[in-house]
């Protein structure tokens, strides 16, 4: 009953509180809508932006397929964006003859493959191709000042083939 009462008392002093607050006259929404609807409408419309954002993604998409196939068609483009962006490969390649001034000689301490890891400091990867290939014949130990590298050799294959390994890259 106390609760009754209590909740009574309140909403008399709200009523007379919001009788005594001024309001500013609320304007006839229907009238207000139709006016803005009117003003929008008749304004002139911006018509350049929806076109020039579509002809600005016309063009980056043309931009990005015509990276798109420079790279896929352009071995010269693939090696300049991956040395840009430093990313290491390995580059396999075979030559029509000697060139000029090519060492026949491997320089080098031979050593033994668990040696040749520890001078690295990582695991010597091995050739899986050809398949069945193995171990090296060889491994020689090179020092390019701070640098070490890992020359594997293999004699047994026809043609005879040598890898250098390294922990980062020597020169160009």
């Amino acid at each position: 009953m106390r609760g009754d009462m209590d909740t009574a008392l309140l909403e008399a002093e709200l009523t007379r509180l919001a009788e005594a607050v001024l309001y500013p006259p609320t304007p006839h929404l229907a009238t207000a809508v139709r006016h803005r609807l009117q003003t929008e409408t008749t304004a002139p419309h911006p018509r350049w932006r929806p076109r020039f954002a579509s002809m600005l993604a016309t063009v980056l998409a043309a931009l990005l397929v015509a990276s798109a196939l420079t790279l896929a068609l352009s071995a010269g483009a693939r090696e300049a964006v991956a040395d840009f962006f430093g990313l290491g490969r390995v580059r396999i390649f075979r030559l029509e003859g000697e060139p000029p001034g090519l060492r026949l000689d491997f320089t080098g301490t031979p050593v033994s493959l668990s040696e040749a890891e520890e001078a690295l400091g990582l695991a010597v990867r091995l050739p899986a191709y050809p398949e069945g290939i193995g171990a090296p014949d060889d491994v020689l130990l090179q020092r390019f000042g701070q640098r070490a590298g890992v020359v594997l050799i293999y004699w047994r294959t026809d043609p005879p083939f040598s890898l250098l390994e390294t922990t980062g890259s020597i020169a160009k």
